[in-house]
């Protein structure tokens, strides 16, 4: 493979995690305008709810170090 063909396959698997991140980020926002619409209905949280709170949250988590991560790596490249 020549040094432009892996920079050009560099580059393009780049922009797909790129995006992938960003539909990622998309769908947790869209996660929380349903659960917060649940919430606001809800008088009584069970243990499965909170347990499911818990996990909305490390996924929210999970997004934000994977952006992180994502910029640290195009910057030093």
């Amino acid at each position: 493979m020549s040094n432009e063909s892996a920079k050009w396959q560099w580059a393009e698997g780049m922009g797909y995690a790129r995006e992938g991140i960003k539909l990622l980020f998309i769908l947790n926002g869209a996660s929380a305008v349903a659960i917060l619409t649940f919430v606001g209905n809800n008088k009584n949280y069970s243990s499965a709810f909170i347990l499911s709170m818990i996990f909305f949250a490390l996924g929210s988590v999970a997004g934000v170090i994977s952006m992180i991560l994502a910029y640290l790596t195009l910057l030093s490249g």
